[in-house]
């Protein structure tokens, strides 16, 4: 009984200390009890920077809170000043802290967080070496102070960096370090790039090899042959490669009555990335595009363009490489609508015949020879146009001389020259030029003047084989597509699954390989897939493979399911001389058509009945002469010869009196599997 009356007095005691506890206000500081100070900040940002009037250093802090608390930051700045602590964040939320140094030198920069409940957390560090805005050389981001093991004492070691690094963080030219330290007892510093060799520093040197984050290490030695440990390591990126460009390509098109020209650059820089596209105009800046592309899209009004107008185009990465191209007006045919021409034949009045839908116009000036007086002569190129500046169909040509000239003389690539009468049609497929002359009425010739094109009107050619074969557990099939174009070449091949691409291959030049892997499965069976090819102009050609076609590969291997073995129902037990109705169905993994093999356990069997449809139902009939228990087997094959497990069903059969006992007994599925056992007995009997 006194331990029961003690027992409840603690109690109540613990009550009494709690609640006093909360009238003091001091329940909330019981959850300290238990709770974890967040982890170690993280701190990010640059390595080194100039001094610069009123210009901040930024670095960002990020820290986890283990218990998911708020959470407040600090930061010493190492310059005499440390921050109050901040208003609370959500734990792993990054911030970003700012601080302006007034002096040069290096700084270690701590961080560190603390909870809604006070919990504060370790430091965490990042380097910081602040130059002269007039000095070229960037600090090690983690000056060295190595220990030398042994006697030695501590010596100061900078690694410095003779070359200003861009605002992108990324330097465009080899990079020259030195490496100097302040104390008689090192006797030599090794270093290593990127995990290289050691190499025993003799002097400055610099290392060109372009890519990111590369690294620099190194220690010291002391007379005594003591080494320090492994300091660093320097980051830095290198990238002195201009940015890798394609051919401007353009299109025309019309909007709101104005026509437009639609210039479409495409830019690529494989380490610091692209930074921006500049497009001039005869030298004059006409519009900018800045982002990472990799494509740039500038549009132009027409009518704002001159003959001889000179398009260039600017590539910077962000380091500041770049890459020109350019265009001139004259030379890179514009089309035009119908609209369009009617305006150029009243500027030229001349009598143009009527052409097709899609136009090129040109006025040529005659250069002079022998005193040949100032004529023009305009030049219409009918065709239609594919991709790249491939014509996709004829091109005719039509010279429209003007009153001066006499004779117009021509030739293609390396034909004669022929007096022109009459529009001029080729439709050979390749590379073609395309020159003429004119002479006046007194006999003189002008120069030759040319223009070039491309034809191409036939399709590629694909064909399509496949190869099936397993690999763990699991069946795919390769599809092999042959492509060959005469003119243009191929420009990628595209596979699609019914109506959704599944991959595309582009052209890699000679040797590519055109091979599509899929994982084979029941649906696929089912799908309709199409490859297609293109060649360079735009013009396609598709082959159609049938999901249901691909066993019938004579190279290929047969990958197919077997079925899954049949269900049996029927009757529980039976007479004999009634002739009984038994229900079978089967399911075909590959949804392929099954056919069914019973054996009645009498000494009689089916032949292979179907084919059925996988999952359809099928009723066979059976009659038993003689009293006792029967084992009814049956299995399934599909199309493909692929067989299924034996089922297997018991049903006894008695005489017409004994049916009423039967049917009570066989409830049991005790006696049901006794049955079975001297069933089996019987059957080893009979077969031995």
């Amino acid at each position: 009984m006194r331990k029961k009356v003690v027992l409840v007095t603690v109690l109540l005691m613990g009550i009494l200390f709690l609640n006093s506890l909360v009238l003091a206000g001091t329940i909330d500081n019981m959850k300290t009890f238990g709770n974890s100070p967040p982890e170690k900040s993280t701190v990010t940002g640059p390595w080194f920077g100039k001094v610069k009037a009123g210009e901040p250093y930024k670095c960002k802090i990020i820290a986890l809170d283990p218990d998911d608390d708020n959470v407040s930051y600090q930061v010493d700045w190492d310059d005499g000043e440390i921050s109050d602590w901040t208003e609370w964040f959500q734990s792993g939320l990054e911030i970003t802290q700012s601080h302006i140094y007034n002096e040069k030198g290096n700084f270690l920069i701590k961080a560190r967080a603390k909870d809604v409940y006070g919990q504060i957390g370790p430091w965490g560090v990042i380097h910081f070496g602040v130059t002269h805005d007039s000095q070229k050389s960037s600090y090690n981001p983690k000056s060295l102070n190595p220990l030398i093991l042994g006697k030695s004492g501590i010596s100061l070691v900078t690694v410095k960096v003779i070359e200003d690094m861009k605002d992108c963080g990324w330097y465009s030219c080899n990079v020259p370090f030195t490496i100097n330290y302040e104390s008689d007892e090192v006797s030599s510093i090794y270093y290593s790039y990127n995990s290289g060799e050691w190499t025993d520093y003799t002097g400055p040197f610099e290392i060109s090899e372009e890519g990111k984050n590369n690294y620099l290490e190194w220690h010291t030695f002391n007379h005594e042959g003591n080494i320090s440990e492994i300091d660093g390591p320097f980051y830095f990126s290198i990238d002195k490669s201009s940015p890798e460009i394609e051919e401007v390509q353009w299109e025309a098109y019309k909007e709101g009555g104005i026509w437009y020209a639609l210039f479409t650059c495409y830019a690529v820089d494989e380490d610091s990335g692209m930074d921006r596209v500049e497009m001039y105009i005869n030298g004059v800046f006409y519009e900018l595009q800045e982002h990472n592309g990799p494509s740039y899209e500038f549009t132009v009004e027409v009518d704002t363009l001159e003959y001889g107008d000179e398009l260039t185009w600017i590539h910077f990465d962000k380091v500041g490489n770049w890459e020109i191209d350019d265009i001139s007006w004259y030379i890179e045919s514009y089309f035009i609508s119908s609209e369009m021409f009617e305006k150029d034949r009243s500027q030229f009045n001349k009598n143009i015949p009527s052409i097709g839908n899609i136009e090129e116009i040109q006025q040529y000036d005659c250069s002079l020879k022998e005193d040949f007086p100032i004529s023009s002569l305009v030049v219409v190129v009918d065709r239609e146009m594919g991709k790249n500046n491939w014509s996709v169909s004829d091109v005719i040509i039509d010279l429209i001389p003007d009153n001066d000239i006499s004779e117009i003389l021509y030739k293609l690539d390396s034909s004669d020259w022929t007096p022109y009468t009459e529009s001029i049609v080729i439709s050979e497929g390749g590379d073609h030029e395309f020159l003429w002359y004119v002479t006046d009425l007194e006999g003189h010739s002008s120069i030759p003047d040319f223009i070039s094109f491309n034809i191409d009107q036939t399709p590629p050619e694909i064909s399509v084989d496949w190869e099936t074969y397993k690999y763990d557990g699991r069946w795919y099939a390769d599809f092999i597509c042959d492509v060959y174009d005469k003119e243009s070449d191929i420009d990628r091949v595209e596979m699609w699954i019914n109506d959704g691409i599944y991959a595309e291959i582009p052209d890699g030049g000679p040797g590519t390989d055109y091979v599509f892997t899929l994982e084979w499965g029941k649906a696929i069976k089912k799908a309709v897939f199409k490859f297609v090819a293109y060649n360079d102009a735009g013009l396609s050609a598709i082959v159609v493979v049938n999901g249901s076609d691909i066993k019938s590969s004579p190279s290929s291997q047969y990958f197919n399911s077997p079925p899954d073995a049949p269900r049996i129902t029927g009757p529980i037990h039976g007479k004999v001389g009634v002739n009984y109705e038994f229900t079978f169905r089967a399911v075909d993994p590959d949804d392929d058509n099954v056919s069914y093999l019973i054996k009645w356990g009498d000494d009689h069997q089916t032949d292979w009945v179907g084919p059925f449809y996988s999952g359809d139902e099928i009723i066979l009939n059976h009659t038993w002469d003689d009293i006792r228990y029967y084992r009814i087997e049956a299995k399934v094959k599909d199309i493909y010869g692929a067989e299924s497990e034996w089922s297997t069903t018991l049903i006894p059969i008695s005489k017409s009196n004994d049916v009423s006992f039967m049917n009570w007994l066989y409830r049991f599925p005790f006696i049901q599997m006794v049955f079975e056992f001297f069933e089996n007995i019987q059957i080893l009997k009979n077969n031995p």
